[in-house]
């Protein structure tokens, strides 16, 4: 019996990290895609940790403008949760990881004085947080109707999940905060701008769009006038800083 025990125990485990490193690698290659908004992402790797692992809620939550975290998406939580979710530092147990830059499994939210109501149902709770520069950029978040759901092998899996997010998420909101400014251009614009971040100059680039090369350089004027820049290189490092047309042919 306790051959049998000790048997099932280990294939439990097994299968428990099987899964850890399926969901490792799902995220991974969701991650290798070409997203143009950071809501896209965060749809997608949550419907991945609600298929492989079925946590009752699942939640990406970013720093805002105001040194808040705010709720950027998931799933299981309530829509009047989410209006609720913007928490300062210290705040809940998600303002508590916010705060200290540690992760938190909370085995019982019930006995923690630290819990701030989001979910009705919520026994136990998961906080990790992830970096950027050395300062917290975010947190995921996972709860469970049941007490002591979540075990240091979920700490594990989340904490690595942290280490894809942050990479992806910086390159996403860089191009997030480039967007308004590309929505000022127009669609010739954007393909002059294009073709210039790939080095053509202006000669090729009146030949690929069968324009004149007065018309290029009025296009680039214009260009330079909204990216507020003053030359073609700083245009080019504009480009590159927002992660723009990465593995574009020209």
């Amino acid at each position: 019996m306790t051959l049998e025990r000790s048997f099932t125990e280990q294939w439990r485990e097994l299968t428990e990290l099987q899964t850890h490193w399926r969901v490792i690698t799902r995220a991974i290659t969701i991650a290798l895609h070409d997203f143009g908004q950071l809501d896209a992402f965060v749809e997608q790797l949550a419907a991945l940790i609600h298929e492989e692992l079925r946590y009752d809620h699942f939640g990406i939550g970013l720093v805002d403008a105001d040194s808040r975290m705010v709720y950027r998406g998931g799933y299981g939580l309530p829509e009047e949760g989410k209006n609720r979710f913007a928490l300062a530092p210290g705040e809940g147990i998600v303002g508590w990881v916010f705060q200290h830059g540690q992760a938190l499994l909370v085995r019982d939210v019930r006995e923690d004085p630290r819990y701030f109501k989001a979910r009705g149902n919520t026994r136990s709770e998961l906080c990790v947080p992830f970096f950027l520069h050395g300062q917290v950029l975010g947190v995921i978040n996972a709860e469970s109707d049941r007490p002591g759901a979540f075990s240091a092998r979920d700490v594990e899996l989340l904490t690595a999940l942290t280490g894809v997010l942050a990479l992806l998420l910086q390159d996403l909101m860089r191009r997030e905060g480039a967007a308004p400014i590309m929505q000022e251009l127009t669609e010739q614009e954007q393909v002059v701008l294009r073709l210039l971040a790939h080095g053509q100059d202006d000669r090729h680039i009146a030949r690929e769009l069968h324009i004149s090369l007065n018309t290029v350089r009025t296009h680039l004027r214009a260009i330079f006038q909204k990216l507020q820049v003053n030359s073609r290189a700083q245009a080019i490092v504009w480009v590159h800083k927002h992660g723009l047309f990465c593995g574009d042919e020209p």
